[in-house]
């Protein structure tokens, strides 16, 4: 690719000129306004330079390279302007050290103009996992913890459960607290606060805890301390009804009530797990089961334990498989008659497994991610193929002398 790396004299001011060390010198030499000017100029000329490559006759895999090549090293860059700027640097012993600092914050303000345009105008391009600028993060976290002030009167006002007013709060207060977090996390945290505050704008809605959970559904806030809590307001009200009968006409209504929940399409608070309105379903659809089995030996005798169980729901069964593997396993089961599947429930089956089991090197897998890989590569047929060796060896020497 012959487009060029276009920080090089951003990178070399901060290297000389506008080093700690040398910025007094520099500033006597030429004003505020004239580095005011280049750094401008550079800033459009780089932006501009940006807009024209991608016009130019490169392929995807190349332009995507490039960005993120700029994107990080413009983030390096500020940070290291922050770093020279930053409330305990000391500049009182350098003349015109307010000329100092207005130099530095004009850099930084380049700096972020380029990533700003490039995270809005190229999302395609921009990976959204890279680190947050220290300067960016920093400004982000003071105006979130702001907002969650506001954000926790109006929780409070609106007579919103004590456990999930501290569940939200404390989200916000631990992203403020990270040391670096990513644009995708610091973008997210954003979405909650504005989200929430505009639904908790409205007056006129009667069940404010309904209208913060579907919120929080809709924003696939699938952190488990939220799914925990919402397993257990299930769980509460469950217990508390005198037949079996009724326990298992509620979960069905909870059911019917979070089926038709829109959820916010590739918008996670962790991208790799599950939805929480996916857990929740599997949650629903695996205590209607233990509901069913518990009614054979008891009658109408209901459940009285349905908070205990919701408590310690987080068990998963670990598996030395990967993704792959499990999937093909069962898919293997399911042709062979051992998971016996009615036509329609291969969805639901598939979703028992991926909310139930971890594999190697994932704690969480989607329902997706396991559909996608029931059609195997060799590679993957020649590992399970060693597994079932392994076990018909066990069989034949173990168990059947």
């Amino acid at each position: 690719m012959s487009a060029k790396f276009e920080l090089t004299l951003f990178e070399g001011m901060l290297k000389t000129d506008l080093h700690p060390k040398n910025i007094e010198k520099t500033i006597k030499t030429k004003t505020v306004d004239e580095l005011r000017l280049v750094i401008e100029n550079e800033t459009c000329r780089i932006i501009d330079t940006v807009k024209n490559v991608l016009c130019g006759d490169y392929d995807e895999h190349h332009l995507e390279r490039y960005i993120q090549l700029h994107v990080r090293s413009a983030t390096s860059l500020l940070d290291q302007a922050y770093a020279f700027v930053k409330p305990d640097t000391d500049f009182s012993n350098i003349k015109g050290c307010d000329d100092c600092v207005k130099v530095y914050f004009c850099l930084k303000a380049g700096l972020k103009t380029i990533l700003n345009y490039i995270e809005k105008e190229l999302d395609r391009y921009f990976d959204l996992g890279l680190p947050v600028p220290d300067s960016f993060r920093i400004t982000s976290a003071r105006q979130l913890m702001e907002d969650r002030n506001v954000l926790q009167a109006k929780l409070r006002s609106k007579d919103v459960d004590v456990l999930l007013q501290d569940l939200i709060l404390s989200y916000v207060s631990n992203h403020c607290a990270l040391e670096s977090c990513s644009y995708l996390e610091q973008k997210y945290a954003k979405l909650v606060m504005a989200s929430l505050l505009k639904v908790l704008r409205s007056n006129k809605v009667k069940d404010w805890n309904r209208k913060v959970i579907v919120e929080l559904i809709y924003l696939n806030f699938n952190k488990s301390t939220f799914f925990t809590w919402c397993r257990k307001f299930i769980a509460v009200e469950i217990d508390d009804f005198k037949t079996v009968k009724e326990q298992a006409l509620r979960f069905n209504w909870y059911r019917k009530e979070i089926k038709p929940i829109d959820t916010k399409p590739n918008v996670f608070y962790k991208p790799g797990r599950p939805g929480v309105k996916e857990l929740l379903e599997h949650y629903i659809a695996g205590e209607l089961v233990y509901l069913s089995e518990f009614h054979k030996g008891h009658g109408a005798e209901p459940v009285q334990n349905f908070k205990e169980r919701a408590e310690k729901f987080d068990f998963k069964l670990p598996l030395s498989l990967s993704v792959s593997q499990l999937a093909l396993f069962i898919e293997l089961f399911i042709r062979t008659g051992v998971f016996p599947v009615e036509k329609g429930k291969m969805k639901a089956t598939m979703g028992f497994f991926a909310a139930n089991v971890t594999t190697v090197g994932t704690e969480e897998i989607s329902l997706k991610s396991l559909d996608n890989n029931r059609r195997p590569k060799p590679k993957v047929c020649d590992a399970i193929e060693g597994i079932l060796e392994r076990m018909l060896d066990l069989l034949r020497n173990d168990f059947m002398k």
